[in-house]
């Protein structure tokens, strides 16, 4: 069998970074919108939490998990490269909605403050780990010998908190 392993005595370059398709947050709105759960359901849909994973410098995200209520159904909708995806959830969620066309956009955000939200990237992918929107506010968290750093934004104004 050709490839690269271990047990055919081959090497493995461990130094490449994994590639992930990037997504920005519009995008996954999107894909949330057609998705066939929420065109069948025809139910309005409160958005509560939204969360980037791999988030680069221009806002754009490997995966978005959006955390979403029907009446009184809840879920995450994931969108990432394997597609989308819903999974219910019985716990509660943030109890403030996010109102899409009133908060700036991930990419507006990290514009306004490129040189405080470097400062939160991973230097060996060179991106953020996790964005998280909730109750009005955008969250960047790192963690550096126990310590964990948050830089808070302003969902709305964009304003540093």
């Amino acid at each position: 069998m050709p490839g690269n392993s271990i047990s055919e005595g081959g090497f493995h370059d461990l130094s490449t970074p994994e590639i992930f398709q990037e997504f920005n947050l519009q995008e996954a709105l999107d894909g949330l919108k057609q998705s066939d759960k929420i065109i069948e359901s025809g139910l309005p849909v409160s958005i509560y939490y939204i969360r980037g994973e791999n988030v680069t410098s221009t806002g754009s995200a490997s995966r978005w998990i959006i955390g979403l209520s029907e009446r009184n159904n809840r879920s995450f909708f994931v969108y990432d490269e394997s597609g989308p995806s819903f999974i219910p959830w019985r716990a509660g969620l943030p109890t403030k909605e996010i109102i899409l066309n009133k908060i700036l956009m991930p990419e507006k955000v990290f514009s306004q403050h490129n040189s405080e939200i470097v400062k939160f990237e991973d230097l060996s992918t060179g991106k953020i780990p996790e964005l998280e929107l909730s109750n009005d506010v955008y969250v960047i968290s790192t963690q550096s010998g126990g310590k964990i750093t948050n830089l808070k934004i302003d969902a709305y104004t964009g304003k540093i908190l």
